[in-house]
């Protein structure tokens, strides 16, 4: 009985640490998106601007 106690113990911080791990890279992959997303949005805004004085010169 104490060998399936402990079995059981160690079962659960293993799925613990491997859920929090999962947690925190999902969460830094959805930063990182989100990062990749605002610096695309932002370079095609700049062009945009850039196009417009362009052309209304």
């Amino acid at each position: 009985m104490a060998i399936l106690g402990w079995v059981v113990f160690w079962m659960m911080i293993v799925t613990s640490v491997v859920g929090i791990s999962y947690r925190i890279g999902k969460d830094a992959g959805i930063q990182a998106e989100k990062d990749r997303h605002n610096q695309v949005f932002f370079s095609n805004n700049e062009k945009f601007q850039y196009e417009q004085r362009m052309r209304l010169k």
